[in-house]
């Protein structure tokens, strides 16, 4: 798994899914629980460089 390779591991919680909520819910703890890092996509959106002219 990336972890054991040395890489930080971030996911977008808030735009992944389940099939019901309790899916979804379960599948956020599990990958915190690997050691993953939740964002939201408007914390994804500020860490893009701005585009350049």
């Amino acid at each position: 798994m990336r972890f054991e390779a040395g890489y930080e591991v971030y996911f977008v919680a808030d735009c992944s899914g389940g099939v019901t909520p309790e899916a979804h819910e379960e599948g956020k703890r599990r990958m915190i629980q690997a050691g993953a890092v939740p964002m939201t996509w408007m914390a994804v959106m500020a860490q893009l460089p701005p585009p350049t002219a």
